[in-house]
């Protein structure tokens, strides 16, 4: 997914929503919300349909509404992150003091070992959404930020660039903590995938960008180095972990599709995923396409890819 918005912000072929794209995500929204069917047979609550509806569709639906209207990619982008900026801050908050309420939000809602850990492991970084969507979100928030340097039709003044400097840092940060496999993978991707495209198209490599990466690696890794040895071992460990990652949750994948009951049209929203950990040891906790394809069927996944693709 990472892949695809960046090459659409860096080919400058992304379009604002029309009409005609906020109806087929519209109507992939209502494929989904009939998946209901699969939990008349797949023995899982409903309780997990629900609260994969509440988590995953109802935010989506807002920014397609109205559908006869435009809308304010700017804007969107921009409001986008500020809030992503400001649940990091506050996130490093907790992840440095932990307070009791922050413990108990975070056990009931991301993590129930994470009371335990504390002071005997390194934690991930959670703010308030859970480590698994924050390292998403930080990923989209340099996408965006990439996307400023490589529009050519506008001029940034100094304090603007100082303030891009620090979102960009803000974000790769929380992209690390986060220990996400994906979302550091996917990070060190956009960086790369910039100088490619700045290479072939503009024939040049941008020297404010550049300047941005050399500074952000040296202050992290001079920090973490000097002042927190145990996070760099602990980060070393889950970046060696990358190559491995596939084979480790292939197993996983196999299982989950040859006991499903309905390949075809999945056997309901949620019911492949986190949630549903405690019912049943058929999930599938990393690999989106892998999730639609297992909850939503073929039928859905071809439908997501032909959005994706449009």
């Amino acid at each position: 997914m990472s892949f695809v918005l960046l090459y659409l912000y860096t080919s400058c072929k992304i379009i604002r929503f029309a009409s005609s794209s906020a109806g087929l995500v519209f109507f992939f929204l209502i494929y989904c919300i009939f998946s209901v069917q699969g939990y008349f047979y797949n023995e899982l609550p409903i309780s997990v349909y629900w609260a994969e509806i509440s988590t995953q569709l109802l935010p989506m639906i807002f920014f397609f509404i109205p559908f006869n209207q435009e809308v304010d990619k700017e804007r969107f982008y921009r409001i986008f992150v500020v809030a992503i900026t400001i649940a990091i801050v506050l996130g490093i908050y907790y992840y440095i003091f932990n307070p009791p309420a922050y413990i108990q939000y975070i056990v009931k809602t991301a993590n129930t070992a994470y009371e335990g850990s504390i002071g005997v492991s390194i934690q991930r970084f959670n703010s308030i959404f859970g480590s698994t969507i924050m390292g998403s979100f930080s990923v989209f928030m340099i996408i965006i930020i990439i996307y400023r340097f490589w529009d050519v039709k506008k001029e940034y003044s100094f304090l603007s660039l100082l303030l891009y400097l620090l979102l960009y840092i803000i974000a790769f940060v929380s992209a690390i903590l986060t220990a996400q496999r994906s979302s550091m993978a996917l990070a060190f991707f956009c960086v790369v995938f910039m100088y490619i495209c700045s290479i072939l198209c503009r024939k040049k490599i941008l020297k404010s960008f550049t300047f941005f990466n050399v500074l952000l690696y040296v202050v992290v890794v001079t920090v973490i180095l000097t002042m927190f040895q145990e996070y760099f071992d602990f980060f070393e460990e889950r970046i060696d972990s990358i190559d491995g990652a596939f084979d480790e949750r292939n197993g996983q994948w196999i299982d989950t599709f040859k006991h499903s009951e309905n390949i075809i049209f999945g056997t309901g929203l949620g019911s492949a995923g986190h949630k549903v950990l405690a019912f049943t040891k058929y999930h599938i906790t990393d690999g989106a396409l892998f999730k639609i394809t297992a909850e939503c069927g073929i039928v859905g996944l071809i439908f997501f890819l032909y959005i994706i693709i449009k």
